[in-house]
């Protein structure tokens, strides 16, 4: 069922705000988290430039950045798939905003290989459950390069040393990181989720890094 996502609120667009639905686009939502966390003045004004401003414009529109630089608009109705009287994928823990719905929508359509409806269906949401990475996803929201690192690996946990580049000298995380538990990517330690507690298969946004080396993360 598709219902009206209501008045979109940007002024208070929160890293505590994005929440995973029925599909399995964690890397998604933690593309989300990282960019609210840390460039909130950038995904703000990039939301205000959306277009959805009820009434006059009931449409939503995000340019997506590919690995080459270059961009493709995509425009979505403010129209959200619902079930059981709530949001049937991505919402905000604050029920009156509706921008991570609306961002995901976008991201959907910006995937969508065939279809020529203007409206998405179920099965368009459930074509992208694995059809990225978070950096790719954060890239394809925000623009930017890409890197990676393997975490066990000597070189990769240096990456998180307090006041290293990518945090400030408070530990805090100054430009949009995500961790990804997967599995098959270089990782010599095959039980290295069960000792950190993290679940297997499934992104998290880094938020911080603790004196000690301990990451702080959402999910």
């Amino acid at each position: 069922q598709l219902t009206d996502a209501g008045q979109l609120i940007v002024q208070k667009a929160m890293y505590l705000d994005p929440v995973q639905g029925a599909l399995e686009d964690c890397y998604l939502i933690s593309a989300m988290i990282a960019l609210a966390w840390a460039v909130p003045q950038q995904l703000a004004a990039r939301l205000t430039a959306a277009g959805f401003a009820p009434p006059a414009d009931r449409s939503f529109q995000w340019p997506f950045h590919d690995h080459r630089g270059g961009q493709r608009q995509a425009k979505v109705s403010g129209r959200l798939m619902t079930r059981d009287g709530g949001l049937r994928y991505a919402r905000s823990r604050s029920p009156q905003e509706s921008w991570p719905a609306l961002v995901e929508k976008a991201y959907v359509m910006n995937a969508r290989v065939s279809g020529t409806a203007d409206e998405l269906t179920a099965l368009d949401y459930k074509a992208i459950n694995r059809g990225s990475t978070p950096a790719r996803a954060c890239q394809s929201l925000i623009g930017g390069r890409v890197r990676g690192e393997i975490l066990d690996s000597l070189r990769g946990v240096e990456i998180f040393l307090p006041g290293g580049r990518l945090s400030t000298p408070h530990g805090v995380m100054s430009k949009p990181v995500m961790a990804w538990t997967k599995e098959g990517i270089g990782v010599q330690e095959k039980k290295v989720w069960v000792k950190t507690g993290l679940w297997r298969k499934h992104s998290y946004a880094v938020l911080g890094v603790m004196d000690w080396g301990d990451l702080v993360v959402r999910h």
